[in-house]
Formats: structure tokens, sequence, C-alpha cells
């Protein structure tokens, strides 16, 4: 170091003293270890604007300047009741904690949700899609066919029905067809227009 400003207090404890006068230039190691840290947080605290080189040598620290200015600096981030993390960034451990117990439970609501299925599943009340779908589209496809028969049913029971007429009953039972269709879900919906278009 270039003056004798350090000392050693105490052969148990080695920690540092300086008179109110010192000047003691070090480099980025030997800050690192007065600081207890390495030379990657000095940089980031040189970043920071909490800590400079002096001008003169431009890669040396004053020290009796830059371990109180550190000092200041951790004593803000601790009255701000934020922490500094590897990465140099700072958080605040209340809202950290708030968010990690909000996605715990988010997990804890999504593996139920998950149990209840595969009970479900397990049970028998849980039905598989596919088989909803297809009972769908064989229920759909029998109203189709009895509404779309209705006009040929109609001319057997009422005799003289002209060829308009059969047309108009056949228009008819295709409209009751497409309000059907816009009462229904969309899965539902695609199956009456494949049906349809038969």
């Amino acid at each position: 170091m270039a003056k004798s400003a350090v000392k050693t207090a105490g052969k148990a404890t080695g920690s540092l003293q300086v008179t109110a006068t010192s000047r003691t230039l070090v480099a980025r190691g030997a800050l690192a270890r007065v600081l207890n840290c390495n030379t990657r947080t000095v940089g980031r605290f040189e970043e920071k604007g909490i800590i400079a080189p002096e001008h003169r040598s431009g890669t040396r620290y004053i020290l009796e300047l830059a371990v109180p200015a550190v000092v200041e600096h951790l004593r803000q981030v601790a009255a701000n009741r934020k922490v500094e993390t590897e990465d140099g960034d700072t958080v605040d451990p209340t809202r950290e904690a708030a968010l990690l117990n909000r996605q715990k439970r988010q997990l804890a609501i999504e593996q139920t949700r998950a149990a209840q299925i595969k009970n479900a599943a397990l049970d028998g009340s849980l039905i598989r899609r596919d088989r909803v779908t297809t009972a769908l589209a064989q229920v759909i496809a029998s109203a189709k066919s009895k509404i779309t028969a209705l006009p040929s049913l109609v001319a057997t029971q009422i005799p003289g029905l002209t060829r308009d007429d059969m047309i108009t009953l056949d228009d008819i039972a295709r409209g009751i067809l497409d309000d059907l269709s816009a009462d229904m879900p969309e899965a539902a919906k695609r199956v009456v227009m494949q049906e349809h278009t038969e």
C-alpha cells in the first residue's frame, strides 16, 4: 500500500483502521478483500458510480473514500428493505416472498386440478373428448336425418302436395337445422355443417 495509514487493529480480528488524513491507494483485489467481496462486486460498485478510481492512477481506489461509500450504499439498500443479488440487481425480499407464495399457491391449484382429473378418469366420471365427440356426432346425424325426412313424412300423411310444397317443406327443415346449429358449441357446429353438406 502507498502509506502506512492502514494498520492491523489486533491479531485476533485483523481489522483495518485508518486515520482521518489517510490517502491509501489500493488495487481492486485489495479493496475486494477489505470489503469481503469479490472483484466483480467492486466492479459493479464502480459501474453504479458508488466508488471511482483515483483520477491520477485510473486503476486504484482511495481506500478512505471507497469503504465509507460502499458502507453507505449498503446501509441505504438495507433501509429500503432491498437485497443486492449476485448479478448486482436489488430486490425487495418482501415482494419476492409474496411472489413466491403466489407461485406456490398456483402450483398447488394446478396439482390439485391434475389429481382431480386423474381421479375422475379412474372412477369413470370423466369421459374422453373423442367419445363425447363421437356420441354427439351420432345424435346430430340422427336429428338431421329425421328433420330432413320430415317433408317425405308429411307427403305420406297429406296427399296432394305439389312439388313446390315439398320444396318449401324441405327449406323449412333445413332452416330448422341452421337454427339448431347456431345454438350449438363450435364442435357441434362443425359436425352439423359436415352432415349438412353430404
